[in-house]
């Protein structure tokens, strides 16, 4: 039993350190990969700040006295009027058309009584002077005025017409005394209470549409491009995506920009303007990039060695982004180039 125990115990032993050892090997091969020269590049990061799809400034077309308003700021728009302007003499002037058409209306089946009466009597006459019992005369005169008729007749249709417009316009400006916005809309700012004299174009509200969300930016064609090949960011904090909303044709040639405007895909929180949009960019630049790790600065002359054939190369250091520095162009390095990591970094 004892010997058993023994020689177990001898294998287990023997086994562990090839275990160690065989564990041990992935993570010396992920220390030894080379560092690389890459093309020359900068890192940005893009900054804006959202903003609502449209917004829009609610005026008043009637001049009125406001009775009573209906939202405030924050309030999502419904179906509901803003607020109600004081219709009193708009609701006056209704009633007047409304008593002007009944009154035309009363002309109108008189005017068609006296024209059949005069219509029947010229059809006698007719047949009277054809039977010489009625003068000429006596004709002419009752076919004018049966001709009279119809065209009194004919006017008061027109002036019924009129009538209609004039009360179909009437109407558009009692509507107006109770303006609407579209639904869903948002009032960003109120400018007008209860009880105030607005007249036409007064300014009523500033209302925003947030169905969606909108990041302008100024941005070189350097940028741009760079910004079309990604469609990753962050927005208050949020990882989200994007797309390109517009581009505009024109260039700033003061700042030498163009203004572009970012459409947010995927935000979870409420939308409002001012959260803080970041987009991280790599753009292409002249020079090289090495890691700093490859770098040694020994006698204040920074080196870099090839791994293929060991030589020592000088460089040029230009600028530093994190754990790369940025060096003029060598004709013998580019991109891609192995390098032996460095024993001692950059002073």
């Amino acid at each position: 039993m004892r010997l058993t125990q023994w020689t177990n115990l001898r294998q287990l032993l023997v086994l562990t350190p090839l275990l160690t050892f065989i564990v041990a090997l992935p993570l010396q091969a992920t220390e030894i990969s080379p560092p690389q020269v890459r093309a020359g590049f900068e890192q940005q990061t893009l900054q804006g700040y959202s903003r609502a799809f449209s917004t829009a400034t609610l005026a008043s077309e009637v001049t009125g006295r406001v009775q009573s308003v209906r939202y405030d700021v924050g309030d999502t728009l419904s179906s509901e009027a803003l607020l109600q302007i004081d219709p009193t003499f708009i609701n006056l002037e209704l009633q007047e058309i409304a008593v002007a058409l009944q009154q035309n209306n009363i002309q109108q089946q008189q005017a068609v009584l006296r024209t059949a009466w005069l219509q029947r009597e010229f059809e006698r006459r007719q047949t009277l002077v054809g039977q010489g019992r009625v003068s000429r005369v006596a004709f002419e005169e009752i076919e004018q005025q049966r001709d009279q008729s119809q065209l009194e007749q004919q006017q008061l249709v027109q002036q019924q017409r009129q009538l209609h417009v004039k009360q179909q316009t009437a109407q558009e400006r009692q509507h107006r005394h109770q303006p609407h916005a579209p639904q869903g809309w948002i009032v960003s700012e109120r400018l007008v209470e209860p009880g105030e004299q607005v007249k036409v174009g007064d300014p009523l509200f500033n209302v925003q549409d947030f169905s969606r969300l909108l990041v302008p930016l100024a941005l070189s064609h350097q940028q741009l491009t760079a910004l079309q090949q990604q469609q990753q960011a962050t927005l208050n904090g949020q990882n989200i995506h994007y797309q390109v909303y517009s581009v505009s044709p024109a260039f700033d040639e003061r700042t030498r920009k163009i203004q572009v405007e970012l459409e947010v895909l995927d935000y979870s929180d409420q939308y409002r303007e001012g959260l803080l949009f970041k987009v991280p960019l790599t753009l292409p630049q002249l020079g090289l990039m090495v890691p700093q790790s490859a770098v040694s600065n020994r006698y204040g002359r920074p080196q870099v060695q090839r791994a293929d054939n060991q030589e020592l190369i000088t460089i040029q250091i230009l600028d530093r982004q994190g754990d790369w520095i940025k060096i003029a162009p060598n004709n013998k390095l580019e991109d891609g180039t192995r390098l032996v990591p460095a024993r001692s970094e950059v002073q």
